[in-house]
């Protein structure tokens, strides 16, 4: 067997890698979380928008000998799969160059370790030039010349990351100094946040003090955690025999900050599109202000003693950082149907055509028929009965002995099992679902038989594949189900076979 080694061309990997998508203020973070695993207890952050414009990054760390820098500099100096250090934030030894190198075309590194300095630097221009992986190795004249390299020298061990050919943070600026003023605010907001728990000094995890040009940035708590009293227990759990804390968290209400605490969660729309999980790891903020798409909706309930005008259908709705709102208005006449309703719940009605242009097909199940009632066969697309579980919840099956025990359920991870990996066979295995309505609009049209319209519609049968089937709905928005209805004056019987 013969061999070949193709390394990457070197000028063409560069700048590729150059494009893999970082701000300015996730590029700095990069730079951070390798101070922080230096166990760096200071980083200094330098902004020189004159003259030779750089951008520095300082920190007080352990610094680097000659083997640990040469390796840092090498692209993918770690595999992914490589056993990290406890507070290693890193991933795939990457971060290092391709955070530096998204925004400018030079990047010099040099580590102290008492007396001794190594100096490192990747410039794109000189890789082009060459046309291979050509890692340029400081002289100490070029060391001594470095920007900050004053500040380097003050303390016994350190590292300091010089950016510099600021190409990328200048596209798009026609003032590039004032615009430098923009972009250090976002620096700060960010880092700020993401480590908000080291600039507090939590415990189990060293203090970090990060300035940017010479002055503190404060942490913002995104939480107000010590103004959020309500107690909620901590929940502990495991991941391939990983221990992950959830820790849940209630905002007061907004009549309750002070303008400060508003503005340092962003103001009024900073409050509403902040809140969801927020992810750490080794208490370094990763992803915050998301629901994962588990959040498919809100709802706003909103209650008044006057009686609502006849005239109002619906109101206008907004969506909230992608996901849609739904409102309703309760009124003294709502309020009155529920509290003297029989059945102490308002009545469902859905008109079908809202969900199918002409309604829903059916056939007519003589073989059932009785004095009370008849009976239908009928075929609906999965996505509408998913529509109108997201519309209506838990309201639609109230009726139903067991409702919906989530998917943690055994036969419930088999339902959702078998629509994630194999929707085609979901017809086979499930056993369908029934449905009760105290009065159905049947049509005769060209093509046969609609159902249009069930009133108090309610799944007494199939909660657990209702349930299951909501979430799954992208993955089977093609399948469709088959009805049996049974009709009679008082009562009708819906039956459900995907």
């Amino acid at each position: 067997m013969k061999l070949i080694e193709l390394p990457p061309y070197a000028p063409t990997l560069i700048e590729s890698t150059r494009a893999i998508g970082y701000s300015l203020e996730a590029a700095m973070a990069d730079i951070v979380d390798n101070s922080i695993a230096a166990k760096a207890t200071k980083v200094d952050i330098y902004f020189f928008p004159v003259d030779d414009e750089y951008v520095a990054i300082l920190d007080n760390g352990n610094g680097m000998d000659e083997v640990s820098i040469n390796k840092a500099m090498q692209y993918g100096s770690k595999s992914p799969i490589e056993e990290r250090d406890k507070f290693d934030l890193g991933r795939f030894g990457l971060g290092l160059k391709t955070a530096s190198l998204s925004q400018c075309r030079s990047l010099t590194v040099i580590s102290k370790q008492g007396d001794v300095l190594f100096g490192r630097r990747w410039d794109i221009d000189y890789v082009i030039e060459s046309g291979t992986w050509s890692l340029i190795a400081l002289e100490k004249d070029e060391i001594e010349s470095a920007p900050e390299i004053n500040s380097l020298m003050q303390y016994e061990s350190g590292t300091l990351v010089v950016w510099q050919k600021l190409d990328r943070m200048k596209t798009g600026e026609i003032d590039f100094e004032k615009s430098l003023g923009r972009k250090m605010d976002e620096v700060r907001n960010h880092l700020s946040l993401v480590y908000h728990r080291y600039l507090s000094g939590e415990n189990g995890i060293k203090r970090l003090a990060i300035s940017l040009n010479g002055v503190s940035i404060s942490p913002a708590d995104p939480f107000l955690a010590k103004k959020s009293t309500q107690a909620m227990d901590d929940e502990v759990i495991i991941v391939r025999g990983k221990q992950i804390t959830v820790r849940p968290y209630i905002l007061p209400h907004i009549t309750k900050m002070t303008e400060e605490e508003k503005n340092a969660l962003g103001g009024k729309d900073g409050l509403r599109k902040q809140q969801g999980f927020y992810i750490y790891r080794n208490k370094r903020l990763l992803v915050w202000g998301t629901w994962f798409r588990m959040m498919r909706k809100y709802r706003f309930l909103i209650f008044t003693d006057a009686e609502l005008s006849t005239t109002i259908k619906t109101l206008d709705t907004i969506n909230v950082r992608g996901i849609p709102t739904e409102c309703q208005i309760w009124d003294m006449e709502r309020l009155f149907r529920v509290c003297s309703s029989d059945l102490g719940r308002l009545k469902i009605e859905i008109d079908f055509r809202d969900y199918v242009d002409d309604g829903i097909p059916c056939l007519e199940a003589s073989s059932a028929a009785t004095a009370d009632y008849n009976s239908y066969l009928c075929i609906i697309p999965g996505e509408v009965l998913a529509d109108i579980y997201d519309k209506y919840g838990s309201q639609l099956l109230e009726g139903n002995v067991r409702s919906f025990l989530s998917t943690k359920v055994a036969v419930n991870k088999k339902i959702r099992e078998t629509i994630l990996k194999c929707p085609s066979m979901f017809f086979a295995f499930n056993n369908g679902i029934s449905a009760t309505a105290m009065n159905v609009e049947v049509a005769d049209t060209r093509s046969g038989k609609v159902i249009i319209r069930a009133q108090d519609f309610q799944i007494i049968n199939g909660g657990q594949t209702t349930g299951t089937e909501f979430p799954c709905l992208e993955r089977i928005a093609q399948d469709k189900y088959i009805y049996r209805c049974v009709k009679d004056p008082k009562h009708y019987l819906f039956t459900v076979k995907l």
